[in-house]
């Protein structure tokens, strides 16, 4: 994805759903204004830095763990109760980047989080009226 690429803008009318990805902020009011919604004098825009998010950032090998330990418990009780309780802190990193890996080969994540956002209130000149 974005690795140690320029940073990327995306615009929100509510500062919570963020749409497109953008080389700039001018570059996303931009899109925002030509996105076929209507504006009003006054409106806020919010931009967001797009932070790109990566799979392993979605995998947890504590919950992998735990619900192969209690399917193991519920298929054949106490003598499966302590089934991969040792799994070191290695083993739980590399269980980690094998699902990581897996779901990046099936689709990588092409959504993202917001960080910084600023916020644009929208002009005369963005509305395009540039007669008061």
């Amino acid at each position: 994805m974005n690795t140690g690429n320029p940073k990327q803008y995306s615009w929100s009318t509510d500062g919570e759903t963020y749409q497109d990805r953008c080389a700039s902020i001018e570059e996303a009011i931009s899109e925002a204004l030509n996105s076929g919604r209507e504006f009003e004098l006054g409106q806020t825009l919010f931009i967001g830095e797009v932070v790109p998010v990566n799979a392993a950032q979605l995998v947890d090998a504590d919950s992998v763990i735990d619900d192969i330990s209690v399917r193991a418990f519920d298929i054949s009780g106490e003598h499966a109760e302590d089934y991969l309780v040792h799994a070191t802190k290695e083993q739980r990193a590399q269980l980690e980047s094998l699902i990581a890996a897996w779901a990046d080969s099936v689709e990588a994540p092409s959504f993202w989080e917001v960080g910084t956002v600023v916020e644009h209130v929208i002009t005369r000149e963005d509305l395009g009226d540039g007669n008061v």
